[in-house]
């Protein structure tokens, strides 16, 4: 389905460029547009790719708090807090990259009904461009809780193999 939207994408950019192309002005402006659309479609791509893998990881994380603690553990629950916490920013990043998305495909059709003026295409155009600076100030954001939260996670581990052995220890200690 990715690949057919891309795809399709694609042959949209191509079809605007080529209807378009009535002046050297307008064919530059709308190569320099077709330019920046890729770019913007390249790093969703690879936005959404990161997104993958963090929530692969958190799903692994999850996995490794069950087996190593109960639910009653409030250590355990904070950390589950905070990973549904960056799920959920997860989740309304991935809903401004369809949204931006969308408009994109909004802006082709624009480029094609020749009554938008190359002004309005621009208005939108560059606004389009600040969404998807947000979108990647946010989605740097969303790293680094999952870094902090994945370096929270080792650290959790780490002491609670530590209170495990010396459980073992003062039991060993014992008899």
């Amino acid at each position: 389905m990715r690949k057919l939207t891309s795809t399709i994408f694609s042959m949209l950019v191509l079809l605007a460029f080529v209807a378009c192309k009535d002046t050297k002005k307008d064919n530059d402006f709308h190569k320099e547009l077709a330019k920046e659309h890729t770019t913007f479609e390249t790093e969703h791509t690879s936005m959404k790719e990161a997104h993958k893998k963090m929530e692969q990881e958190h799903m692994k994380m999850v996995g490794e708090h069950n087996k190593v603690m109960s639910e009653n553990d409030s250590l355990h629950v904070l950390m589950e807090n905070d990973h549904n916490s960056v799920l959920k920013k997860h989740q309304a990043i991935i809903e401004k990259h369809d949204a931006l998305i969308s408009n994109h495909k909004t802006l082709e059709s624009k480029h094609k009904d020749r009554s938008s003026t190359e002004e309005e295409i621009k208005t939108e155009h560059a606004k389009m461009k600040a969404e998807h600076e947000t979108l990647k100030a946010d989605h740097k954001k969303l790293e680094d809780d999952h870094t902090k939260m994945m370096k929270d996670h080792k650290q959790m581990l780490e002491e609670h193999s530590k209170e495990e052995n010396t459980k073992d220890e003062s039991s060993k200690e014992d008899h």
